[in-house]
């Protein structure tokens, strides 16, 4: 069984601006359709027409006292409308679920999957993700559709239009860790140098949630800290509770400190285990730094 994996969907997608009644079908034709890749934005190719963002106003803040005409405000670019775009994904063997995120997409996405609609997202500028494990059952090519819409005046500056940043199918097997769900934050940091460069003690606090629908098997979850090196810092590990989710603390000694000088980083290594068996694992980048507000001002590392 395959622990997880993420696949970047940025080519073969096809492209139609405009309401197109029946695009989310699977048989729907769209051989005519633009071919596209990922981060695109279909305002851009134009034409600028300045009706498009033109006011006739009196700006008070300014002390005017007739209305004149204004533009600029989204560069004249042709963003309002809707816009379709269809794609296929590949699902192999040994997967149990299946997500789409969508690091950016203008505006109001209706996401369908083998026709059917998976999810909405009311806004453009948020990363978002979709379960489509329902729907994607089985191995093999399936068909994604998104729908999306700009609505005049939703926007005080341009915001882009179309699928603008990448989307990316995430699999996992039967048992899997949280997309988004292992976070990590410094709780304390002793000991630091005079440069604010490194520290004799450190705590790392950290939150892992997992995913288990069937909610059968001991589970344990393993969080190792490791340093550019690769060498392990510290290490801990508990049993995965009702709720789904652990709560660990690794100390640490003698670490390098974060900041925007010296962003020193190191690997948290994650791992859902049952048994000897390792059902998921993930790493994650993490800076250790102490912040704080005092009558002096704002502290980074004691400085």
């Amino acid at each position: 069984m395959a622990q997880s994996t993420e696949q970047l969907l940025l080519s073969g997608w096809r492209f139609q601006r405009g309401a197109t009644e029946g695009a989310e079908a699977v048989t729907f034709d769209d051989s005519k359709w633009q071919q596209v890749s990922i981060p695109h934005d279909w305002a851009i190719s134009g034409p600028f027409d300045k009706d498009i963002d033109k006011q006739v106003v009196a700006i008070e803040q300014n002390g005017e006292k007739e209305a004149t005409e204004k533009t600029g405000r989204s560069g004249s670019l042709p963003w309002i409308g809707e816009g379709w775009y269809r794609t296929e994904i590949n699902v192999p063997e040994g997967y149990s679920a299946a997500e789409l995120i969508f690091d950016g997409a203008m505006a109001e996405p209706h996401v369908y999957v083998d026709g059917q609609d998976v999810g909405y997202w009311a806004y453009g500028y948020n990363t978002f993700s979709l379960d489509i494990s329902s729907v994607v059952k089985t191995p093999g090519k399936h068909q994604v559709a998104v729908h999306l819409q700009n609505v005049e005046e939703s926007s005080r500056w341009y915001p882009g239009a179309g699928l603008y940043r990448p989307v990316r199918l995430v699999l996992h097997p039967a048992k899997y860790l949280a997309t988004w769900g292992t976070f990590a934050r410094t709780t304390m940091v002793t000991g630091i140098d005079a440069e604010a460069r490194t520290a004799k003690d450190a705590r790392l606090y950290v939150t892992s949630a997992m995913v288990n629908p069937e909610k059968q098997g001991k589970l344990r979850m393993t969080q190792t800290l490791l340093d550019a090196e690769g060498n392990a810092l510290a290490q801990a590990s508990a049993e995965v509770n009702r709720s789904m989710e652990t709560n660990l603390v690794l100390a640490l000694r003698d670490v390098k400190l974060w900041s925007p000088e010296q962003p020193a980083l190191y690997t948290l290594v994650t791992e859902l285990k049952e048994g000897d068996k390792v059902w998921d694992r993930k790493e994650t980048k993490v800076g250790i730094r102490s912040i704080e507000y005092t009558a002096e001002g704002f502290k980074l590392n004691g400085k």
